[in-house]
Formats: structure tokens, C-alpha cells, sequence
């Protein structure tokens, strides 16, 4: 059966075989190897090898023909399942054991999936050790049999693509605290690409950006992010999202009679009157001292519900 050769001290690897190791891929392109050689297998074998990876343990054969064959009878997927083993029975690795009730994979036989949720747990556990030099962003930008649209695999990869997600902000979050901010925006944006619409990778983006002291790029990840919401889902960002940018920038007051564009996503609010209480004496106010003429463009934040770019007049 399926086994995992990490221990508590190391971060497994996601996909790397060792000499003579038999390894089932399902992370990306099916395959099986040996010692990382590519291993033939017999046609009409790999929808049963892939479901019993994803299982992780033996399964009783009757479930496995109904997730197999759903469109036969119990009979027919019976007998499909027989016919499968019997092919593989004759392949030139042994991948599957079977008993008179249970069927699964062979002792020895490692599963890359199972290796990388290993991995990823640890990412996320705040508590592990983790060596983020043994981490490689690229191991987490693949998912799993992503051109597979069986029921079997469909559940399983959703439920490894938020994993990969959650492991991906992780990782960018242990290299931003350790100072290696190139990475760690490697693997914000690796998350951002796996799924735009995903809030809590953009803020890892906007995070890292305020902490290099790019304010900049914070904000247009913002804009990013607002636009994305706003064509997609017709939806803002959530006030968490934008707090990130109006929390760090500060507050500056527009020229009167400036409304400046509102970040797309977030509503602008009423323009200040020019003359309006409160501005009298105010250098480029009404009434005030001259000079509103040198006024820069600049981010008015003083709602928390709305940045706006002021430009001058």
C-alpha cells in the first residue's frame, strides 16, 4: 500500500523518487516510474491505479468498480474490475494486491499527491520547522490529473487545490518573515495566478510589497484585485482587503474641487465644496493662503472606504 517515507524532522519532497522507488504521478501528467524511469503500463489500467493513489489505503472491490464504472450495472463494473487486474497482473511491475474482498496498491509503491499533502500540512502548521530551502514554489504551482474529469479525481482535486493554495500563502509568508521577499512574492503571485479571484493571495502580495516599503505596487495589486472582483463577480473587495492599503498610506487632503477617481471597487464620496466649513485658512483652500497651483497628486484615504488619486488642477 501506499507509503510515507518522511520523517518529523525533514519537509518531504513533492515528486522526487529515489533510486529503485516505485512512484505513482498524479500531480500534473499521469505516469508511473521506477527510480524515476517511466514504466509502460497496459492499456485500460490507469483510471484503476490513479483511483486506488488517490485512496491511500485499500478499498473493497465492489466500491471501487462503482466509482470506476458508474454507467454499468454491478455485475458489468464487476467484471470490468476483474478484467482490469488481470491486465495489470501481467505488466512488468507489480503495482496492485488484491484479496477475495479488498483490492489496493502494492507495499512499496509511493504516491507523489500523497508525498506533496504531506509536505504542505507542514507549511501551514505554524509550529512545524520547515526548510524552506528544500520548498520549491514550482513543486506547488501543479495540480492534480488537471486534464482528468472523472468524479473520483474532481473532489480530490478541489480538495488539493485549496491545500496547495493555503500551502503556497504559507510559504510566502515563512520567506517574508525570514527576509527572502523575491521568493515569497514567487509564491504569493504562484497562488494569485492558480486563482485570481482568491482574496488571501492578493493580500499576501500587498503584504509583501508594504513590508519592502513598495506602497506602490500595494496599491495596484489593490486596483488589481478591486478590478478582478468587480467584472468577475460584480462584488468589492472585502474590508479587510482594502484596510491593508488605507491602514499604511497617509492621509492627505485634495486640492478643492479635485474628486480624483476612486480605486475601481471602492465608491468615491461627495466632493468637499470649494469655501465649505472647515477649509477656511487651509493653504489652497478657499479664503486660504496661495499656492494650491504646487499641490501634487496625492492619495486621499480619509475615508476608510475609499482611496482616491487626487490630480493637480
Amino acid at each position: 500500500m501506499p507509503t510515507d517515507t518522511s520523517t518529523a524532522d525533514e519537509t518531504p519532497p513533492i515528486g522526487a523518487p529515489s533510486v529503485g522507488e516505485r512512484m505513482v504521478h498524479l500531480l500534473g501528467q499521469f505516469r508511473v516510474t521506477e527510480g524515476g524511469r517511466p514504466v509502460p503500463l497496459p492499456s485500460g489500467t490507469h483510471r484503476l491505479i490513479a483511483f486506488l493513489a488517490l485512496q491511500g489505503h485499500p478499498v473493497e472491490r465492489g466500491y471501487a468498480s462503482s466509482c470506476l464504472w458508474l454507467d454499468k450495472t454491478d455485475d458489468r463494473a464487476a467484471a470490468n474490475l476483474r478484467s482490469t487486474l488481470w491486465r495489470l497482473r501481467r505488466g512488468i511491475l507489480p503495482l496492485v494486491e488484491t484479496t477475495a474482498s479488498h483490492v489496493g496498491l502494492a507495499a512499496g509503491v509511493v504516491v507523489d499527491a500523497l508525498a506533496g499533502s504531506v509536505a504542505m500540512r507542514r507549511l501551514v502548521d505554524d509550529g512545524a520547522d520547515v526548510d524552506l530551502d528544500a520548498v520549491e514554489v514550482s513543486d506547488l504551482a501543479v495540480d492534480l490529473l488537471p486534464s482528468w474529469y472523472d468524479d473520483f479525481v474532481e473532489l480530490e482535486r478541489e480538495r488539493f487545490r485549496q491545500m496547495r493554495l493555503h500551502a503556497l500563502e504559507a510559504l510566502a509568508r515563512r520567506l517574508a518573515l525570514a527576509g527572502r521577499h523575491a521568493r515569497a512574492l514567487d509564491a504569493a503571485l504562484t497562488a494569485v495566478a492558480a486563482d485570481p479571484l482568491r482574496e488571501s493571495a492578493h493580500r499576501a502580495v500587498i503584504l509583501i510589497h508594504l513590508e519592502e516599503g513598495n506602497t506602490g505596487e500595494a496599491v495596484r495589486q489593490y486596483r488589481t484585485l478591486a478590478d478582478i472582483l468587480r467584472r468577475q463577480l460584480g462584488i468589492l473587495p472585502s474590508e479587510r482587503s482594502h484596510q491593508l492599503v488605507a491602514g499604511q498610506l497617509p492621509a492627505r487632503r485634495a486640492a478643492p474641487g479635485q474628486g480624483g477617481a476612486p480605486i475601481p471597487g471602492r465608491p468615491a464620496g461627495p466632493a468637499r465644496p470649494a469655501g465649505s466649513a472647515g477649509s477656511a485658512g487651509r493653504p489652497g483652500s478657499a479664503g486660504g493662503s496661495a499656492g494650491s497651483a504646487r499641490t501634487p497628486s496625492t492619495i486621499d484615504l480619509r475615508s476608510p472606504r475609499r482611496i482616491a488619486v487626487a490630480t493637480p488642477a
